[in-house]
């Protein structure tokens, strides 16, 4: 249902995959594998997710929380792309501190 995308390095390996929840205009899940970080992958497949649900409006997505050090990274790429805080959203199952984001249309 062009809900989730792939990014492949260029001997074809998937490195990475976004997933979309298009009825709430959310990124669910943004992956890119610990060997492939740094390549810009990520950024690729925030980009097209943004191409995707920009259209509909506001675009949401839970992360890490600023104080979490692991989720720096990926912080850093949702604010490039025009993310800011939008509320607190507690602990995640893993026990981790997360926020939603939101970009404004």
């Amino acid at each position: 249902n062009n809900n989730a995308f792939g990014i492949e390095n260029e001997k074809g390996t998937l490195t990475g995959i976004i997933a979309l929840d298009r009825k709430n205009n959310e990124i669910l899940w943004l992956a890119v594998g610990k060997k492939y970080r740094g390549n810009n992958y990520g950024e690729k497949l925030v980009k097209k997710a943004i191409d995707e649900l920009e259209g509909n409006g506001d675009i949401y997505v839970q992360t890490f929380s600023g104080k979490v050090n692991e989720g720096k990274n990926a912080r850093n790429i949702y604010k490039r792309n025009g993310f800011i805080d939008f509320k607190d959203a507690g602990k995640n199952l893993a026990d981790i501190e997360t926020v939603i984001m939101i970009r404004k249309r």
